[in-house]
């Protein structure tokens, strides 16, 4: 079942998830402008954050796609592993997610990914766990 955008829950989780990056953008500056003041005194710090809107404003991004490839992952095709594509396609239409892609992983280190603009675009890897567990069901 997918919840209505603006839902009292989801606007809960969004606040939360808010909070939690001002805590850890926060903390990121906290630590860079205490090096910066350890290295070069005030005037470290001062262009420590003017630099910074500077060089997020000039870095490349990277697409959401980028990611799990550079994890080793490979994009599962329907000749590749069909079973699995089918299954992740289930899970998506029953959650009312739109599905692009789903790259498999070789690693068993339980990672997971999940990329990209809510409701626009997002990239998924889906674990070796997942597969052999797939596997193992014989579906």
């Amino acid at each position: 079942m997918v919840s209505d955008v603006g839902t009292p829950t989801e606007l809960a989780t969004r606040s939360r998830n808010i909070l939690h990056s001002v805590i850890l953008v926060g903390g990121i500056g906290l630590i860079t402008g205490l090096c910066a003041w350890l290295l070069w005194g005030r005037a470290g710090v001062v262009a420590t954050f003017l630099c910074i809107p500077l060089l997020l404003l000039v870095s490349p991004r990277i697409a959401p796609e980028i990611i799990p490839r550079m994890y080793g992952g490979r994009q599962v095709t329907p000749w590749s592993g069909g079973a699995l594509l089918r299954t992740v396609e289930e899970l998506a239409r029953r959650a009312g997610l739109p599905i692009e892609d789903v790259v498999r992983r070789r690693e068993l280190d339980g990672a997971a990914f999940d990329l990209g603009i809510p409701y626009r675009h997002a990239a998924v890897d889906v674990d070796a766990l997942v597969a052999e567990a797939h596997a193992k069901t014989g579906g």
